[in-house]
């Protein structure tokens, strides 16, 4: 018999449907629509194609990284404004997102003096991190100049389209 927890994280690495659905581009777009209306948070973003940039379980992966981003936007960052913008280029997609919240330290502070609250409702900076480095990409994490919070990451495409 499966506990809760081991159900949740069995169902949080299954393929979204909305990714066979409408495909990456469209599954980020409708997520953070639909996240904005939970939130009293504003998403800006602008996002270029990336159908046909990765394989389908780095889709999974790539989808789960901005899932997290936002729900970590809405959670802890006290943000009233948030931009998200995703950029292909000829080898790499990078995506940044950004908020007006309080930065990053502060809600670093929070998820790591609170270990049992991160595990059980997501796996935050830590999960996004690993599944960067898994997909060979790059991650960096800061705070903007007049506070917030910014999240840099660059993946390499998988197809050469």
């Amino acid at each position: 018999s499966q506990t809760l927890d081991e159900t949740r994280r069995i169902a949080y690495h299954l393929r979204p449907f909305q990714l066979d659905r409408f495909g990456l581009t469209e599954a980020i777009k409708v997520m953070i629509h639909d996240a904005e209306g939970v939130s009293n948070v504003k998403f800006l973003s602008t996002i270029e194609s990336v159908d046909d940039c990765f394989s389908k379980e780095s889709e999974i992966s790539i989808f789960r990284i901005i899932q997290e981003a936002v729900n970590n936007v809405m959670k802890h960052s006290s943000a009233t404004q948030a931009a998200i913008s995703i950029a292909r280029a000829r080898s790499v997609v990078s995506i940044r997102i950004a908020d007006n919240g309080k930065g990053y330290s502060s809600a670093v502070e929070r998820t790591e003096n609170a270990p049992s609250q991160n595990h059980r409702g997501g796996f935050g900076i830590h999960s996004i991190r690993e599944r960067v480095q898994i997909l060979g990409g790059t991650f960096s994490i800061s705070t903007g100049d007049r506070g917030g919070t910014n999240l840099d990451i660059a993946i390499p495409k998988q197809n050469s389209k």
